[in-house]
């Protein structure tokens, strides 16, 4: 379990934003399916994006400062190219530019609900627990539970491989359900589950239908129909060996892990449910 620190949950924050390039975002989906405490940070991000949102949105129009733009107006008066006519185009820090931009939007409102995001995640790098993240309403309501597969739903494609024992380990999990089998077993110590095998980053071609956005939509909801919650996390990965799709379900007082088939969702599939496991 990796701590993390204050540069990591800057690039978490660039991560959930959609602002990495490829190679970048590929890496922290790996630290999210395989690391526990990565996994908690990211889903502590989603699960207050909606607050972070409407605080924000609630912010009217900043004029810039009367002496900033005189300033900008007389720099771009006196700018003059080269003498055989070039021009020169400056290089922009884009990182730099992307943490600037989080922090101009702040203001007291901004600036609340990125403290309350920032303060939850902040306990996992210094070792602590953080509560799960809840969805509002009712676990049983598919409706409620659909309302969160946009924008707070976080959609990697880890190829990580992954087994009911890890699975279970990852999540904590008291119990399991699966598909082909009712309840896992039972009380006493397991011994220690092996780690999920993680591949390349590459689409399966039996998940591709998955990757419409219509059909992922049905297939989370066939889900929540059937178990509840609200999806956080949906990672395109394996089961076993076979394709599937791992879903993160929240709700109050409960976090469920549901595996299903390439099929979830198609007419007369429903959720396809392969396994699932509570905590």
């Amino acid at each position: 379990m990796s701590p993390i620190s204050e540069m990591d949950l800057d690039r978490l924050a660039d991560y959930t934003a959609g602002l990495l390039d490829e190679p970048e975002r590929v890496r922290i989906d790996r630290l999210i399916a395989t690391d526990p405490t990565w996994r908690e940070a990211h889903a502590a991000l989603v699960a207050a994006r909606p607050r972070l949102d409407a605080a924000l949105s609630g912010l009217g129009a900043v004029a810039m400062p009367a002496n900033l733009a005189a300033r900008l107006d007389a720099a771009l008066a006196a700018e003059t190219g080269p003498a055989d006519g070039r021009t020169t185009a400056t290089v922009i820090d884009l990182s730099k530019h992307r943490r600037w931009r989080r922090l101009a939007a702040g203001t007291a409102a901004a600036a609340a609900a990125v403290a309350a995001i920032f303060g939850g995640v902040a306990v996992l790098s210094s070792g602590g627990s953080s509560p799960s993240a809840t969805s509002a309403g009712n676990a049983g309501s598919a409706a409620q539970g659909l309302a969160a597969t946009g924008a707070g739903t976080s959609v990697l494609h880890s190829g990580t491989d992954y087994t009911p024992q890890n699975l279970a380990a990852a999540l904590g999990a008291g119990s399991a359900d699966s598909a082909g089998g009712g309840k896992a077993a039972a009380s006493g110590a397991r011994p220690a589950a092996p780690g999920p095998q993680v591949a390349e980053s590459v689409p399966d071609s039996d998940l591709a239908r998955l990757d419409n956005p219509a059909a992922l939509h049905d297939c989370l909801n066939a889900i929540v129909a059937l178990r509840g919650g609200q999806p956080t996390i949906v990672d395109f990965a394996r089961y076993q060996g076979r394709p599937a799709l791992i879903v993160v379900l929240t709700g109050p007082g409960v976090r469920r892990i549901v595996v299903v088939g390439p099929e979830c969702g198609a007419p007369g599939a429903g959720a396809a449910e392969l396994y699932s496991a509570t905590q």
